[in-house]
């Protein structure tokens, strides 16, 4: 990672650690290599209170520098992944702290092919933000144009919509929109299939982005799929590329287990390539004993879309996403896509006629337990003897009843601590353990 961008590209708090300043900046960057290629780029933005304000920033820079920027509005990240690749856009840049609170905000920069841009290419922006590379004033008659695009957003939902042929029953399904992005997509998506559709949390006021719902709170979805009666849920994240569903009793089918089920049926169509699908070291122990099971082979990964994209691409792999809700299908788009793979998931489901409940059935998670701390340095933290001593500790005594992972959040100067264990007491013990280890040390 770089001075400024981490897994998910440059993330900050708005108007703070990320301001307008770096905005502009990092429009003059993107604006200056499209300059040689294109110099058109695509723009998407989530509905946070800050996005408007960085977007104009990030726009101004790009224009500065002679390149013209397509501003689809509030999208999804998978719309501005969609453009990049099926248009003329050298970079498809996306405004957007996804599942964060709406205190934050972000910019996740994606090359033409809809992947996200090099380290090289983080490291000249980041250059540019710091003076370190110098750009010149362009003339006047050379600056770009802002060209309003917002009906691209219609072209992406028509583009998903055609990929579903199933569409002989109509379901009851509830969409829980986050109060983000996908509260341009999800609902018409859904309603050009057919679907009957119940939508929640779909009133964005620019700071309720993510509040106790979407996929990172999905409490409220299952209760409103039990209420409906419905089908099944979903739940987006703030930008749209993660999903978490609710099964027709109301319980919480994540992101491995949409993935068990999506290889099972990509495979039974000849569709799995090397019947290889790949998810990070965050995945569940009864997932990947569930896809070996099926005749499946999981590659695992560190934590992060970005690193699970690069090896799909090593493998040729036609599925793999992680267990947060990322899912990633690159024969249909590169970007991870909740609604594109909630649609997919729903065509499984018509076609095998099953319900979400009966599909996942066979991938029983082993208890898992997750918690973060905030610490001073998570690199320091993280390279601390007294940790790597915790660690083996835990390791020592779980030998295969289960799996240790510590590690540094790729955002924030957080330290993720997760155990997972053939009971959730041993879960709960050992993850305590940790971090009381780690609060003894930050306190000295």
């Amino acid at each position: 990672m770089g001075r400024y961008f981490g897994t998910d590209g440059y993330r900050g708090v708005a108007n703070e650690t990320l301001s307008v300043h770096h905005a502009f900046k990092i429009g003059e960057a993107c604006g200056e290599l499209a300059m040689s290629h294109s110099g058109k780029i695509v723009l998407g933005q989530d509905t946070r209170v800050s996005s408007p304000l960085l977007a104009n920033a990030f726009k101004a820079g790009c224009m500065s520098r002679g390149c013209d920027v397509y501003d689809l509005k509030v999208t999804s990240t998978p719309c501005v992944a969609y453009h990049v690749t099926h248009d003329d856009f050298h970079f498809g840049v996306m405004i957007s702290a996804s599942h964060n609170p709406y205190m934050d905000n972000g910019i996740k920069i994606f090359n033409h092919e809809g992947i996200k841009i090099s380290d090289q290419l983080e490291a000249y922006i980041e250059d540019v933000c710091d003076g370190i590379i110098s750009l010149s004033a362009t003339q006047s008659k050379h600056i770009g144009l802002d060209v309003d695009f917002s009906d691209g957003v219609d072209d992406y939902i028509t583009y998903i919509v055609s990929l579903m042929t199933q569409r002989q029953d109509v379901k009851k399904i509830v969409l829980d929109c986050a109060h983000g992005s996908t509260t341009t997509t999800a609902q018409k998506a859904f309603e050009a299939c057919g679907f009957e559709v119940v939508v929640i949390n779909n009133q964005p006021n620019g700071t309720n982005i993510n509040d106790h719902c979407g996929s990172t709170h999905p409490q409220m979805l299952q209760k409103e799929v039990a209420a409906h009666q419905a089908f099944c849920g979903f739940a987006y994240d703030g930008d749209g590329d993660r999903l978490i569903a609710v099964d027709e009793h109301g319980k919480i089918v994540d992101g491995d287990q949409i993935m068990y089920a999506l290889g099972k049926h990509l495979k039974a169509h000849h569709k799995l390539h090397d019947d290889v699908l790949v998810a990070t070291v965050m995945s569940n122990l009864g997932f990947i004993k569930a896809c070996e099971l099926a005749g499946i082979k999981v590659l695992l990964t560190q934590v992060g879309d970005k690193y699970v994209f690069a090896k799909m691409r090593e493998t040729h792999a036609s599925l793999g996403g992680e267990q947060s809700g990322h899912l990633i299908l690159p024969d249909l788009l590169p970007s991870g896509d909740g609604v594109l793979a909630s649609l997919q998931l729903m065509e499984m489901l018509l076609e095998t006629k099953q319900s979400l409940s009966a599909t996942v059935s066979l991938c029983r998670p082993f208890p898992q337990l997750l918690r973060n701390i905030r610490v001073k340095d998570k690199y320091i933290t993280m390279n601390a003897p007294y940790l790597k001593e915790l660690i083996q500790q835990v390791e020592d005594q779980l030998i295969s009843d289960g799996r240790v992972l510590v590690r540094a959040s790729g955002t924030e100067n957080l330290i993720r601590v997760m155990v997972e264990a053939s009971t959730q007491e041993k879960c709960e013990w050992y993850v305590n353990h940790i971090i009381e280890g780690i609060e003894a040390q930050e306190r000295n």
